[in-house]
């Protein structure tokens, strides 16, 4: 399990280049909110959208009381409900859906 980001991870996530992060388990959402937090990164999750495969791992996404610009759960469990998902996150930014 992670315990770190990489340099250009870090900055990535400080400079506002990540818009949305993308989850398909509860193990790698926990993980993400906890290097978050151990970084020290959490006022930069606040503008970034996790996108989540389910209730659960929504759920875990703020299991260390990480606060996002939204946390999204897809209508299915499958790559296809997640896509879908992210377009229309930002579909609803551009007026599009």
């Amino acid at each position: 399990m992670a315990t770190e980001f990489s340099e250009e991870g870090r900055t990535a996530i400080k400079e506002g280049y990540i818009l949305a992060a993308a989850f398909f388990s509860p193990r790698t959402a926990i993980a993400f909110a906890r290097v978050v937090v151990s970084e020290g990164l959490e006022d930069f999750i606040k503008d970034v959208r996790a996108l989540c495969l389910s209730e659960a791992v929504a759920d875990a996404v703020t299991a260390e009381g990480l606060v996002w610009r939204e946390a999204l759960v897809a209508s299915a469990t499958d790559q296809v409900a997640m896509a879908d998902l992210a377009v229309s996150a930002f579909g609803r930014d551009k007026g599009i859906v």
